[in-house]
């Protein structure tokens, strides 16, 4: 199972440092991607707000 499949929820620590969208405004076509640093714990989505966003790592560019 690879890491871009796993989803993360406000409050969890963030395990490694990469690029994560949110799944909620992310499936309604937005594209704001977000870089968050091992340590940190996930937000609140700061595009749509949500206080129940899930966050994914974003998929690799090519």
């Amino acid at each position: 199972m690879g890491d871009e499949k796993k989803n993360y929820h406000v409050g969890d620590k963030v395990e490694e440092t990469a690029e994560y969208v949110c799944e909620l405004c992310h499936t309604e076509g937005g594209v704001h991607v977000h870089e968050f640093k091992e340590g940190e714990e996930f937000p609140v989505c700061g595009v749509c707000g949500n206080v129940a966003s899930s966050w994914k790592k974003a998929p690799k560019k090519e």
